[in-house]
């Protein structure tokens, strides 16, 4: 009883800090770019090194999201190495409870081989849940892995669909990539629809959509929308979007909606003083060059009055 006690506490508090690096991740992310892609007051430019500085920390940023999910992923194996382990002491003999197997077979794939006596019905692994949740997203597929390595794609045979094209490979799964344009002269909104089919299915198991939208006070929207498919064949949809507010301000907004169609919004907003670019990229002095076409020229240098 004490390993499945310490099995349910760890997940607890693994739970809790989840939740509570969410607020500071995502401030990083909002206070990054406030501080190096808006303008200062009376600024000529936003200098090249304040974008590289800010793609440098969007970079570690996904680093360190990329440990903490690693560090998750780990303490959720001890839960259930933990909780393996107390089933083995409970329901098999000494011997086995006791026996190197028993423990190799609570951290590993199962491929160490269950002890005797332990139960075998009803009772999965992490390893097999991940991979059944794989499965169910057709992320085992050559479709899967194409969508994020586009050179991929020239191992499929293309098809072109309304809005697109379909590619389909070896393995049966296949892709189908399309673009949309909407709006008016007040309004764009451009999307990219990625859909994964998994051999023989006419249900795409997992849907990514990313759209560039600016809306009619001219404020740009990022967004990416991750549809996922489970065993029952219902999706999970997780939705965020990053507008540029035309105060200066980014604004964030977090959607998942769960199969049993509940939803859970979060929204957070950084607000700053600081002026708009103008969107040219050009700081002052590049601005007069362009506009005087001085360039260093003795002509320009006249037109200029230098």
């Amino acid at each position: 009883m004490d390993l499945i006690d310490y099995g349910a506490a760890l997940a607890g508090d693994m739970a809790d800090a989840q939740g509570q690096l969410v607020e500071p991740i995502t401030g990083i992310s909002q206070h990054s770019a406030a501080a190096f892609i808006h303008l200062a007051s009376g600024a000529a430019g936003v200098f090249s090194e304040a974008k590289t500085a800010n793609a440098i920390i969007g970079r570690n940023l996904q680093d360190v999201q990329a440990f903490l999910q690693d560090v998750g992923t780990g303490l959720q194996a001890i839960q259930s190495a933990s909780t393996v382990m107390a089933v083995a002491y409970a329901t098999t003999d000494g011997e086995s409870a006791d026996s190197v197997g028993a423990v190799a077979f609570a951290f590993a794939d199962g491929s160490a081989g269950a002890p005797k006596g332990f139960p075998t019905k009803g009772v999965s692994t992490m390893f097999d849940d991940q991979m059944a949740r794989d499965a169910a997203a057709g992320r085992n597929t050559s479709a899967a892995r194409a969508a994020d390595d586009p050179s991929m794609l020239q191992y499929a045979t293309q098809t072109e669909v309304q809005g697109g094209y379909l590619y389909t490979f070896a393995d049966g799964s296949k892709l189908m990539i399309t673009t949309g344009t909407s709006g008016s002269m007040f309004i764009s909104n451009n999307t990219t629809t990625k859909s994964i089919y998994k051999p023989g299915d006419k249900q795409p198991s997992s849907i990514v959509t990313t759209g560039e939208s600016t809306d009619y006070s001219g404020q740009p929207t990022k967004s990416k929308t991750v549809q996922t498919a489970g065993d029952d064949g219902k999706y999970i949809t997780t939705t965020e979007s990053t507008t540029q507010l035309s105060g200066g301000g980014v604004h964030v907004s977090t959607t998942t909606t769960g199969a049993d169609g509940k939803s859970h919004t979060s929204d957070a907003t950084v607000m700053s003083d600081k002026p708009v670019s103008d969107g040219t990229g050009l700081g002052e002095i590049q601005k007069r060059e362009v506009q005087y076409d001085s360039k260093g020229s003795k002509e320009g240098q006249a037109q200029s009055g230098m």
